[in-house]
C-alpha cells in the first residue's frame, strides 16, 4: 500500500478538520492515500497556523493527527481527550472518557481544537504550547494568579468530563497524590482560570507518543 508523509488540513484551517478518511481523500480501493499522516506531530508557528476564527483563535504550538474513538461523547473547544488503549497503539485513538486508567484522568493525549469533531473522525489536537483550555464548572480553588499549575479535573462522566481545574495548596500531600499531580498536569495558565471559563493555558510535554 502506498501512503504519503505529506501533512494534509483538508478544509485549510488546522481546526476545521472532520475528516471521515485519513486526510479526507480515499484512493479507488477506498483506501486513504494519506494514512501516513496517523499519528504525525507536527510542529506549527503563528506565522505557519491558518485557523478559522468562528471555531477559536490557535497559537504555535504541536498538533497530532488523531483518531475520535466511535463511541466517544460530542466535545468543545478546549476539552481533554485521552489516549484509548482499548484499541492497537498504531491506531492513535483518542476517547472522552477519563476511565481509561485507574486512577482515571491520566492518559491525556491533549486538547480539541475543533467542537465539530465527529466521533469515529479524524482531527488535530494540540499537546504542546499556548492553547485554550475548558475549566470545570466550579474549580478545587481560587487560583492565586496567573502562571497558576492546570490539571485534568478527573471529574468523570458528566458536565464537567474531560475538563481542566486549578488545586489548593494546603495539607499534606501523599506520594500517590503527588504522582496524579504529575500524570494529570496540563500546564501553566497564561490567562486567570475561571469556573467554567476557556482561558489560555501554556501546554507542557503530555504522554509522547512516536
Amino acid at each position: 500500500m502506498w501512503n504519503s508523509q505529506i501533512i494534509r488540513m483538508t478544509p485549510g484551517t488546522i481546526n476545521g478538520v472532520n475528516d471521515t478518511v485519513i486526510g479526507g481523500i480515499a484512493g479507488i480501493s477506498g483506501v486513504s492515500k494519506y494514512a501516513g499522516q496517523l499519528g504525525q506531530p507536527v510542529w506549527l508557528d503563528d506565522a505557519q497556523l491558518i485557523y478559522n476564527a468562528t471555531i477559536g483563535t490557535v497559537f504555535g504550538g504541536r498538533f497530532r493527527y488523531v483518531r475520535l474513538a466511535a463511541g466517544a461523547t460530542a466535545v468543545v473547544v478546549g476539552q481533554i481527550v485521552f489516549w484509548d488503549i482499548s484499541v492497537a497503539d498504531n491506531l492513535y485513538q483518542v476517547t472522552t472518557s477519563e476511565a481509561g486508567s485507574v486512577p482515571g484522568a491520566q492518559l491525556r493525549a491533549g486538547i480539541v481544537l475543533n467542537n465539530g469533531w465527529t466521533a469515529g473522525n479524524y482531527s488535530f489536537i494540540q499537546d504542546v504550547g499556548p492553547t485554550f483550555v475548558k475549566f470545570r464548572a466550579a474549580l478545587t480553588s481560587v487560583p492565586a494568579g496567573v502562571g497558576q499549575a492546570v490539571y485534568a479535573a478527573a471529574a468523570g462522566a458528566g458536565a464537567d468530563n474531560g475538563f481542566a481545574d486549578t488545586l489548593g495548596g494546603v495539607g499534606t500531600v501523599d506520594f500517590s497524590d503527588a504522582g496524579l499531580l504529575q500524570t494529570r498536569f496540563l500546564g501553566a495558565a497564561i490567562q486567570l482560570p475561571t469556573n467554567g471559563g476557556l482561558k489560555l493555558t501554556n501546554l507542557n510535554f503530555m504522554n509522547l507518543r512516536g
